[in-house]
């Protein structure tokens, strides 16, 4: 989860919006770890990171 919310910020802190960013972040994170369970909840992550941060 931590890896979730600190890529996010980052890209956020680049000027990405939460959707972009959260798409990135998925894109990065299944390739990253293609077994992971529930990666659908991601982006949703992705988002609650960015909201959190501002």
């Amino acid at each position: 989860m931590t890896e979730i919310q600190s890529r996010a910020r980052a890209l956020a802190a680049e000027g990405r919006s939460a959707d972009e960013a959260a798409k990135i972040v998925t894109a990065e994170l299944t390739a990253k770890h293609p077994g992971w369970p529930r990666a659908n909840g991601i982006a949703n992550a992705a988002r609650a990171a960015i909201a959190e941060a501002r």
